[in-house]
């Protein structure tokens, strides 16, 4: 599993840099709150699980038809990180 520590909804993971961010393992920021999954990297599916998995731990959702921050509706998501299943809650709340 990729280390986001650090990450938060304003900051990048500590481990990311101007050459290589954790998400897109490539010098394009895919922070769910600031770069988003650009179509180029839409098509690599290791990055779009990485992205998947920065999303669900900021406890945000994006919608995948606009790549834009969705309003969250109170769910409860499977997520494989470790092998095992974590199940998040995510609160209502306005994220556009």
């Amino acid at each position: 599993m990729t280390d986001l520590s650090g990450l938060t909804r304003l900051h990048c993971a500590s481990t990311c840099t101007a050459e290589r961010c954790v998400i897109s393992e490539r010098a394009i920021c895919t922070h769910p709150c600031k770069g988003g999954l650009q179509t180029a990297l839409q098509r690599d599916a290791a990055t779009v699980y990485r992205f998947e998995q920065a999303s669900i731990a900021l406890g945000i959702i994006n919608d995948p038809a606009t790549g834009r921050l969705a309003n969250a509706t109170k769910t409860t998501i499977a997520v494989g990180a470790d092998g095992s299943l974590k199940e998040i809650e995510i609160a209502n709340e306005d994220a556009a």
